[in-house]
């Protein structure tokens, strides 16, 4: 017979109560834009993903191991990932919303659409996902045309080369070398065509 800690089901019942929370919060933004629900297709399909999604977190967390719950949802996701990911969202949309305020980066942006294209390119070389919530951001706000947007996408990678770095710095070179031609291209090509 195994033996619960009390530590583990306070953890465990941290990520629920979060998740919990997270969903009624949705569930409250739904039900109040819900007269506008032809007009907000995409953000209704958008609202019912997260959900979909903390509905399956759930199910991890109530149902997973206590050394899985532990090790590998508390001690590196909860500890490690979470404060990362609300830094980099919180710094990003408050850089954005100073520059807004303080200068007109959007005339700025419209512009120097290739400089953008460049920065959202090799800014993707870096191996964090953070940075690219930058160019998402300035989409979303409509400052930035969508073949950015794809850009920056195809030339980030995350976490995800953070193994081939650790093992061949040759190869991350290449790998990324190959990363920012096809988004170049592609960006140009949707620059060209104005997406």
């Amino acid at each position: 017979m195994m033996i619960v800690e009390a530590g583990d089901v306070f953890k465990q019942a941290i990520m629920i109560t979060g998740f919990v929370f997270v969903m009624i919060l949705i569930l409250s933004l739904i039900i109040a834009t819900a007269t506008g629900i032809l007009a907000g297709k995409a953000e209704l399909w958008l609202k019912i993903t997260i959900i979909l999604a903390i509905i399956f977190s759930l199910f991890i967390v109530i149902s997973v191991p206590e050394h899985f719950l532990k090790e590998h949802l508390w001690d590196h996701i909860v500890k490690i990932h979470v404060p990362k990911i609300f830094l980099w969202t919180f710094g990003t949309l408050l850089a954005i919303h100073l520059l807004l305020n303080f200068i007109d980066i959007q005339s700025w942006i419209t512009d120097n659409v290739l400089i953008m294209l460049l920065l959202a390119v090799f800014i993707g070389m870096i191996p964090e996902s953070g940075p690219h919530l930058i160019f998402v951001t300035l989409y979303a706000g409509g400052m930035i045309p969508f073949s950015i947007l794809l850009a920056s996408s195809i030339s980030q990678d995350g976490h995800g080369s953070l193994p081939l770095l650790a093992e061949s710095k040759k190869g991350f070179l290449y790998v990324k070398s190959v990363n920012i031609v096809v988004a170049l291209t592609v960006g140009l090509i949707g620059y060209t065509m104005r997406l």
